[in-house]
Order: structure tokens, then C-alpha cells, then sequence
């Protein structure tokens, strides 16, 4: 897998998990918007339209979001 493609193909693992957890609707407003930017060994770096939507991301799918990251990228993994 090409370096500069890692990060699309490691959010798309963490999305495709997600939306099996989540309700859809939830997936859509949530997760949908959020692109991929970054990946540096374990810690994927993620874009989100705005600060009010990474506080509510961070409150309602914390838990969510460490476990998916901690089997797509082991327990390492920080986003």
C-alpha cells in the first residue's frame, strides 16, 4: 500500500466497523463528514468540520472510537 494511502485505507477499516455499531442515521451525520489525513506509525489524524462537532464526537463515541482504533491499528492507536 502506497505511504501517502494509508490513512484513507485505515479510516475506511475504522468506518466500516463503526457503521455495524452505530445507528445509521447517527453513522450519517457523524462519521460521514470526518476525512482522513494523516497516519504516523499508530496515530491517525482525522479532519471535522468544526469544534462543537469534535466535542460531541469525543462525548457520545469515545468508547466507540478507542476500540475500533485499538483493533485496526492495535493498542497503540490514537486518533
Amino acid at each position: 500500500m502506497e505511504r501517502q494511502e494509508a490513512h484513507i485505507s485505515v479510516w475506511n477499516d475504522c468506518l466500516r466497523i463503526i457503521e455495524q455499531i452505530i445507528e445509521p442515521q447517527q453513522f450519517s451525520t457523524w462519521f460521514k463528514p470526518i476525512r482522513p489525513v494523516l497516519l504516523d506509525g499508530s496515530r491517525l489524524t482525522v479532519e471535522v468540520p468544526s469544534d462543537f462537532f469534535r466535542e460531541y464526537i469525543e462525548e457520545a463515541f469515545l468508547d466507540v472510537l478507542k476500540k475500533t482504533m485499538h483493533r485496526v491499528l492495535g493498542p497503540e492507536a490514537k486518533l
